[in-house]
């Protein structure tokens, strides 16, 4: 099957780089973006979903956009990585795992379904483990070892009800685990034009941390993503655990007073504001 190909521009909205189109295709035309170390003025420039880009100008702390998120949770909820092994489940290009190094993890599982996405800087780190072309669901506890004391995920197209129960069997003990996860609303039965409405999102939040509660996986903290998901969509991270933690009903009215009080951004936004 033919990997789907997209416009530059649109690309770069899509994955979250920019939250318009106007100001991606500002960024295009005045040279800023390169594509596969190449520099590109061509806005109209159609690319793979496995596509490098970088932006000039904008220095990127972790591998990928995605590294900013989890160190956003990690230092809200206080999430300790020093000396750990972790699962990176979704690691895409590598910005989770980035994040998990810097952060002192000794060990990390990178598992991703797609392939030539990860970071080769990461692939040949002596710390990491890359493991493409493999579905989360397809991981056994007899492929990781040593075994992990803390996993991170950001999926797609699954919702995480399902995702998290997958990622618990993973641990020695299911009963004693740490999750940090990214929440997409979208990917949780939020309808395609609420992806920015509050409003609409908490229920959708509450509904999935009961489901969660209901499997063994409590909320422990939830927080607002500081960097806004594709087409502007609003993203949440949550902290699980084994154990009681917060109200599903409260957890998710947290969420949204903490969106309401710090409203994510774009990635260029996000580091001109740091």
């Amino acid at each position: 099957m033919a990997k789907k190909r997209t416009r530059l521009d649109e690309h770069l909205v899509e994955t979250g780089y920019f939250a318009d189109l106007r100001t991606a295709r500002g960024w295009i035309m005045a040279g800023k973006v390169v594509v596969d170390e190449k520099t590109t003025t061509a806005v109209g420039l159609m690319v793979a979903e496995t596509v490098q880009v970088h932006l000039r100008g904008l220095p990127l702390k972790y591998a990928s956009r995605g590294g900013y998120k989890l160190a956003h949770a990690l230092a809200t909820f206080g999430v300790g990585v020093r000396g750990k092994v972790a699962l990176d489940a979704g690691a895409s290009t590598g910005g989770f795992t980035d994040c998990l190094l810097q952060a002192g993890a000794a060990y990390v599982y990178a598992v991703d379904v797609g392939h030539s996405q990860f970071r080769a800087s990461l692939a040949a780190d002596p710390r990491v483990r890359a493991m493409e072309r493999t579905n989360i669901s397809d991981v056994r506890i007899a492929d990781l070892d040593p075994p992990i004391d803390l996993a991170v995920a950001d999926l797609s197209y699954l919702t995480l009800s399902v995702a998290l129960s997958e990622i618990r069997a993973l641990f020695r003990d299911p009963s004693q685990f740490e999750i940090v996860a990214l929440i997409k609303p979208l990917y949780e039965d939020l309808r395609q034009e609420d992806v920015t409405s509050l409003a609409a999102i908490e229920p959708v939040l509450r509904t999935l941390f009961e489901r969660l509660a209901a499997g063994g996986a409590h909320v422990q903290a939830t927080c607002v993503s500081p960097l806004l998901g594709g087409r502007g969509a609003i993203e949440f991270l949550g902290w699980f655990g084994g154990q009681a933690g917060t109200a599903p009903d409260v957890a998710a009215h947290l969420a949204i007073e903490d969106a309401r009080a710090l409203p994510p951004v774009d990635l260029a936004a996000l580091i001109a504001r740091s």
